[in-house]
């Protein structure tokens, strides 16, 4: 191999490496940018719908285990997965920064994502938990995601 093409490959190496930093460059500064984007009604919306189905999953929950038709120990394992699955939506929820328009609708739907946590705590306990209060709590949800898909 001759010392020109040596160079030639080192300098089509070394342009290939640019290429790439290139590329990763511009998508690391794509996915900043998406973040950094006012959340729209979608994206408020979604973690919205997860609280109002783990409300609704809570409620059958409590229902079915007042009703012994499942044990204490399905009920607290339920409960302890609801708790995650809700933290998570919680936190999902809580790092949007919506348009302005919808921050009143944010701070309102946190408001019933810690209601929904103080509930999950109290599921698998002797009294269980209000079903009265965790049915409004589910339609208030899902109103407040029906507001957001309109």
């Amino acid at each position: 191999m001759s010392t020109s093409e040596s160079q030639r490959e080192r300098l089509h190496a070394f342009w290939q490496l640019v290429v790439l930093a290139g590329i990763t460059g511009l998508l690391v500064v794509a996915a900043w940018w998406k973040s950094q984007r006012p959340a729209d009604a979608t994206r408020l919306r979604l973690p919205i719908a997860d609280l109002h189905s783990q409300a609704a999953e809570l409620e059958a929950l409590s229902r079915e285990g007042a009703a012994h038709r499942v044990t204490a120990r399905f009920v607290r394992g339920q409960a302890m997965q609801l708790r995650v699955a809700q933290r998570h939506s919680e936190r999902e929820l809580a790092n949007l920064h919506p348009w302005p328009e919808f921050a009143a609708g944010q701070r309102d739907a946190l408001a019933d994502a810690h209601e929904l946590r103080a509930h999950l705590e109290f599921v698998a306990g002797p009294g269980g938990v209000d079903e009265g209060r965790v049915q409004v709590l589910r339609a208030r949800l899902g109103q407040r995601e029906r507001a957001l898909r309109d």
